[in-house]
């Protein structure tokens, strides 16, 4: 046994299915293997910078390897000189990595570090490459954080909790790409996902093979798919050399429109709006197109490993050549009998045949739905999915909350339930909470659930319901902006995020003062990095408190209590006070009025005024923590900017508290008799605030350095004209004195 495990830390085997060494390395073994081991000359060895040449020892067969040389040089980066207490010796202790794939400690991507302390070698050792790449940045990690010294004792274990741990990335359908950095496979692999999502199914393919006309030769249409093609072809590969899993996704049914007039009754269901199209959920001829997309996408991407796909909405505003809706929409003869579960497990099963069962590929289907669908109702979704046999290449993924990405919003109650595996949904930049424009931390919530809503849970809770497969959103969701001018408050929850996903026990306040450490160069201790956490904290109780109407909310008036919308989507993207495009102008209401007529009944008008004051006392508490902070660590301009979106989200969010406190203070002045002269007061206060921080938004705060792309403050300016209106005597109206602006596209995802 000493034989082998010697020869497996010189690293002259051809394999990496070596037989486990033992639990704990010897470190004489590896200091004597390295020797073994060392090239004759330095012109003959691999370096890792000018100091210390040679300490870190990378397998033989693995040198090469840029995600395993990236890692090995941000160690040497993170080490910087050793002082060796041998003055003959090059470097002061060896750091050697071992890759065993058959060792029973260590689960797929976990690693170990272990060292005796003092001039021992230190050993790292992994199932695998990702893993190595994994304890080399964690290594790194502690050395950056004080919380390890060279020349300290160390003996860690990690496996990760959840085994598929993924990105995605959801750009504005119709709009240009987010310009990210979680598009970056390196980005993330160092984060410490596993695997990337990757937009692209049937506006990749040409169907040369099923049916060239679909696509002629020369045509604009085909163009856009090859350049779509090329551009997806480079992101696999450089995923590939990081070592990441990588899913294609998109959205079924999806088909050429050229298909349409091409094969005509072949595909088309006949229950369409006179004008308009829809495909049959049943018919041989969309199958095989179906079909035909997934053969060509695993020809194309050999090297993907599976396949995500969402039928709960379809959008090709990004994909003009597509033509597409759910699979549930159509009907013809074909399917006349057929429910909706039907027609959906129709479109699984062609998918998985293709797929997992001749191709051994990965599936996985989002079962996003609306509030009373299989996505969040455990009764609808056994229905759906209890007669469909389960394969161990295909997942199920859901949104971890019951509906959309808000908060009071309970735990889906689906994880857990049923025969098949699952996947759990998050989204990094909340497209109900400001997508990232202002300090919106997310790593408690995401570990433990909603405060304020029972059931709740978060990634401990899904863990602990048997869910092994986690991703998220890292940008998108909504439409159009706001646009954060640096991505720092989202990489913050990818931190997080990604850090909970190996333990959702975490401690999500020291994610976020290691984050600080780590991303903004706070001392690891200092008053700076607490003030951070702080922020941080403050940030969750602010926007919970300003953006959500928690006394409304808590009454479940919305969708018969389902809380499909808790209330109302009055905030949403970078509109505040938004619309109902499907309402005549004369029966919008402003949003104090909206909400007021539900108040006054429940009795709570003035626990909402109360609430929208203790929203605006928040936002202060955060800024003025913000400015200390950024006092305490004098001539950062990132903290300074930063501190800048703090009062971006404060003005914001005083514009709306301030506008909501004096419309509802106004109508329940009115509906008093116009006699309480403190609601009077009130009133008038909170409107000249309100309209004194929209005015400061537009004319400063929407211009300092660092800020995202503007807000629109949509239904409020019409309505403090209404209220002051009424507070000078005139009639209550219920309108706003101004046309609403034409309805921009919307939609959920």
């Amino acid at each position: 046994m000493f034989l082998r495990t010697l020869a497996l830390l010189a690293f002259t085997c051809t394999s990496f299915q070596e037989p486990a060494p033992p639990a704990r390395v010897d470190a004489s073994q590896v200091e004597r293997a390295a020797d073994a081991s060392k090239p004759a000359s330095a012109a003959n060895a691999t370096t890792t910078g000018p100091q210390n040449a040679q300490r870190i020892t990378l397998p033989a067969k693995l040198r090469l390897d840029v995600a395993l040389q990236r890692a090995r040089d941000g160690l040497d980066a993170a080490l910087g000189p050793e002082t060796s207490f041998d003055a003959s010796a090059p470097f002061a202790r060896r750091y050697v990595v071992v890759i065993d794939g058959q060792t029973n400690e260590l689960e797929p991507d976990g690693f170990a570090l272990d060292a005796a302390g003092g001039a021992a070698t230190v050993v790292l050792r992994a199932r695998n490459v990702r893993g190595a790449c994994y304890a080399l940045n964690e290594l790194a990690r502690r050395v950056r954080l004080s919380q390890w010294s060279p020349g300290e004792p160390l003996a860690i274990v990690r496996n990760p909790a959840f085994v598929d741990r993924l990105s995605s990335m959801h750009d504005n359908p119709g709009e240009p790409r987010f310009d990210t950095q979680f598009r970056d496979p390196k980005v993330l692999l160092d984060l410490g996902f596993n695997g990337m999502i990757v937009h692209g199914l049937a506006g990749l393919c040409t169907y040369d093979d099923f049916d060239p006309r679909l696509y002629p030769k020369d045509s604009p249409e085909r163009a856009t798919v090859l350049a779509d093609r090329k551009r997806i072809k480079r992101l696999v590969s450089e995923a590939k050399r990081n070592h990441l899993k990588v899913f294609l996704n998109g959205d079924e049914l999806c088909v050429p429109r050229t298909a349409l007039e091409l094969y005509g009754d072949e595909v088309l269901a006949t229950n369409a709006a006179p004008g308009r199209f829809l495909l049959s959920p049943a018919k041989p001829k969309v199958h095989a197109l179906v079909r035909a997309t997934f053969e060509e996408l695993l020809k194309l991407f050999p090297d993907v490993d599976g396949f995500q796909v969402r039928t709960g909405e379809v959008y090709t505003q990004s994909e003009p050549t597509l033509f597409g809706h759910m699979p549930t929409k159509g009907s013809d003869d074909t399917c006349k009998d057929w429910t909706q579960h039907d027609k959906l497990r129709a479109l699984v099963d062609t998918i998985t045949q293709v797929v997992c069962v001749e191709h051994g590929k990965r599936f996985n289907l989002r079962m996003w739905g609306y509030f009373n669908s299989a996505h969040s109702e455990p009764e609808k979704w056994l229905a759906f999915s209890a007669p469909v046999e389960p394969n161990p290449l295909r997942t199920f993924s859901f949104k971890h909350a019951r509906t959309d990405y808000w908060r009071w919003n309970e735990l889906n109650p689906n994880f857990g339930v049923g025969q098949h595996a699952q996947w759990a949904e998050f989204q990094m930049a909340r497209e109900y909470e400001g997508k990232g424009a202002f300090p919106s931390y997310l790593g408690r919530y995401i570990a433990q659930g909603a405060t304020e809503i029972a059931p709740t849970g978060g990634l401990a809770e899904i863990h602990a319901k048997g869910v092994r497969g986690a991703w998220c959103w890292a940008r998108g969701g909504g439409w159009n902006g706001p646009f954060p001018a640096s991505e720092d408050w989202i990489a913050l929850n990818m931190h997080a995020f990604a850090r909970l996903l190996w333990d959702p026990n975490d401690d999500p306040w020291e994610l976020a003062r290691q984050w600080s450490v780590l991303n903004l160069g706070l001392e690891p201790n200092s008053i700076a990095a607490e003030r951070f956490v702080k922020v941080q904290k403050l940030s969750e109780d602010a926007l919970l408190a300003s953006r959500y109407i928690g006394v409304f909310i808590a009454k479940k008036h919305l969708k018969a209590g389902s809380g499909w919308t808790p209330d109302g989507n009055w905030m949403r993207d970078d509109d505040l006070g938004p619309h109902d495009p499907k309402l005549a102008p004369g029966d919008q209401l402003p949003p104090a009025k909206m909400f007021y007529d539900f108040l006054a009944k429940d009795g709570t008008v003035p626990a909402a005024i109360a609430e929208r004051e203790r929203a605006l006392e928040l936002w202060k508490e955060l800024v003025a923590e913000f400015d200390a902070l950024v006092k305490d660590v004098p001539g950062s301009t990132k903290l300074a900017e930063l501190r800048n979106t703090a009062v971006y989200g404060q003005r914001v969010f005083d514009t709306s508290s301030h506008s909501f406190a004096a419309g509802w203070s106004a109508y329940a002045w009115d509906e008093g008799g116009r006699k309480d002269a403190a609601l009077a007061r009130n009133a008038r206060e909170h409107l000249a605030l309100a309209r004194a921080a929209w005015k400061d938004c537009t004319e400063r705060v929407f211009q300092l350095p660092g800020v995202a792309s503007p807000m629109e403050a949509w239904g409020f300016p019409p309505e403090w004209d209404a209220v002051q209106a009424l507070l000078d005597g005139k009639k209550a109206t219920s309108t706003p004195s101004a046309e609403p602006k034409p309805g921009r596209g919307r939609g959920d995802d």
